[in-house]
């Protein structure tokens, strides 16, 4: 585990060590709101099946059209049956993940509110990022999601940004079920990039992006005058995440493309004081599981960037 050492200073802190000691279930709380705030899935996946005994079962990317279409019947002819095809079903596992939180004696004795505040900090960064981790796992080893590949990189004058973010929504609305006819589409319809930071910080300097802005009703938006990015750009709400590799970006269709489901959400136990250790302690738990049930949902373009994060 990587160390970095930081300056800060303590003061001015409006509660004491105390106070957490007498209200035990502040801490878990606080932790809780926190780490909610930031989780990513909540925004890019629904609300999955109840996780009943710790499993989940779900259909991937089920056909929306019958075998056949209408067919013309004569007077007195009768009338075909279709066959609606169905997908065999899966199941996953959820899984359990969890971090502590403690201080010690000499802690609330001192009122040392900042080593207090710091540890709070660190679980709560811990917990999201394990659940980022977690997320974005399951989404890049999916083998069954589409994938292009940039034409020409995000980097240097002759950039693909605009071609590549096209391409990569075309695939995702052009995708139909197995064996599906040319019109007979699945009705996905990407609304969201998902980038590393690194690329945004790319795209602040890129002139085919600026370009963009240049000269029309929103110049005044431009990148490399607000030095940050759009909330929306080529019709997709943008999102930042360190999970996602530096030279990846995915395009994909929120809350369509896959669930979580929650055994149990996160919780925190009471802040307890341990006599053995002369610490005081919280345990922070949850258990649920996250799923690309339609993988034809997401896009990855490769390649917009040769860097490394």
């Amino acid at each position: 585990m990587a160390i970095y050492h930081t300056t800060h200073s303590y003061d001015g802190a409006k509660w004491t060590v105390n106070t957490l000691v007498k209200n035990p279930v502040w801490v878990p709380n606080l932790v809780k709101r926190l780490v909610e705030d930031m989780d990513i899935s909540q925004v890019l996946l629904r609300q999955g099946p109840n996780a009943v005994g710790g499993t989940v079962g779900y259909e991937r990317t089920v056909a929306l059209y019958a075998d056949s279409e209408g067919e013309v019947v004569a007077e007195y002819g009768e009338i075909p049956m279709t066959n609606v095809p169905h997908t065999t079903p899966f199941t996953v596992q959820t899984q359990k993940r969890g971090s502590g939180f403690r201080f010690s004696e000499e802690t609330r004795t001192r009122n040392n509110t900042g080593l207090v505040r710091d540890a709070i900090d660190k679980v709560k960064r811990a917990l999201v990022r394990g659940k980022e981790t977690a997320l974005f796992d399951t989404i890049m080893a999916d083998p069954d999601a589409l994938e292009v590949f940039s034409a020409a990189g995000w980097e240097g004058a002759n950039s693909s940004v605009v071609a590549d973010l096209a391409e990569a929504q075309y695939q995702v609305a052009a995708q139909g079920a197995e064996g599906a006819r040319h019109n007979e589409k699945l009705g996905n319809q990407a609304d969201t990039l998902i980038i590393h930071p690194q690329t945004e910080a790319l795209l602040i300097d890129n002139t085919e992006v600026n370009n963009i802005f240049a000269g029309s009703p929103l110049a005044s938006q431009q990148l490399r005058y607000t030095f940050k990015m759009p909330r929306q750009f080529a019709n997709l709400t943008v999102l930042k995440a360190w999970s996602v590799p530096v030279d990846t970006a995915i395009v994909c269709q929120r809350g369509y493309m896959g669930f979580k489901s929650v055994e149990w959400p996160l919780r925190g136990t009471p802040l307890k004081y341990d006599e053995s250790t002369q610490s005081y302690t919280s345990y922070f738990t949850y258990r649920d599981v996250m799923q690309v049930d339609n993988p034809k949902a997401v896009c990855f373009i490769r390649g917009i960037t040769s860097g490394s994060s």
